[in-house]
């Protein structure tokens, strides 16, 4: 295995104090992203692991953990999204490697469901958070431990730097605008200036004064 060969799809199955034996099957789900369906005691579902900012470290010290298959569409729309305890997970949370093996017990973790509220989600019930907490733990620690981590990185830090290309042609084309509105502005002032200092000296002018100084 090279860094530049994606690691197959594998499997895991851990026994988790309290819940039961959980397995789960990993494998890409897009070039940066690696997706653990989960099967164990009243928890199912898929799990979306991606770096975090993988441009600002020589190594993912910081995933996105997301609920559910991650697609271009609106979270809520995504598919596969885990149920724990019945309950249907939302959304995402970040996650630092050093927090793993603290994850299960601590609060690092706070998955969220849908509610009838402003927001249209609240935070998820104590034993569904505390039960994903010890499956996401798992997770991560096996996704920690893969041998095409350094690749997951790389490809990370390509997608992250065309997402910054884009944003900073954007910027580019706004500073092109204002330059170019600037210049104009220049102009106008030069152009101004030029009318003012010949009415100063009392030369002639070539056109009307006031249409002369509210030229734009």
């Amino acid at each position: 295995m090279t860094d530049t060969e994606p690691t197959a799809a594998t499997n895991l199955a851990v026994d988790l104090p309290g819940i039961g034996t959980v397995t789960a099957r990993a494998e890409h789900h897009s070039s940066d992203a690696v997706v653990y369906r989960v099967a164990g005691p009243r928890v199912t579902g898929a799990f979306t692991v991606r770096p975090h900012r993988a441009l600002e470290a020589p190594s993912i010290i910081e995933v996105r953990v997301s609920y559910g298959l991650v697609s271009d569409r609106a979270p809520a729309l995504w598919t596969e999204r885990p149920e724990v305890n019945g309950v249907v997970l939302l959304g995402s949370n970040l996650v630092t490697v050093d927090a793993v093996p603290r994850l299960a017990t601590s609060d690092k973790l706070n998955p969220m469901r849908g509610a009838n509220n402003h927001y249209g989600r609240d935070t998820a019930p104590a034993g569904a958070t505390a039960k994903t907490r010890a499956v996401v733990a798992a997770i991560l620690a096996d996704y920690f431990a893969r041998p095409d981590l350094a690749e997951l990185h790389r490809r990370a830090c390509a997608g992250e730097a065309l997402a910054a290309i884009e944003e900073a042609e954007g910027e580019l084309e706004m500073i092109g605008q204002r330059l170019r509105e600037g210049q104009a502005a220049r102009r106008r002032v030069l152009s101004r200036l030029a009318t003012l200092q010949v009415i100063a000296t009392g030369g002639p002018l070539e056109g009307n004064p006031v249409e002369l100084l509210n030229a734009r």
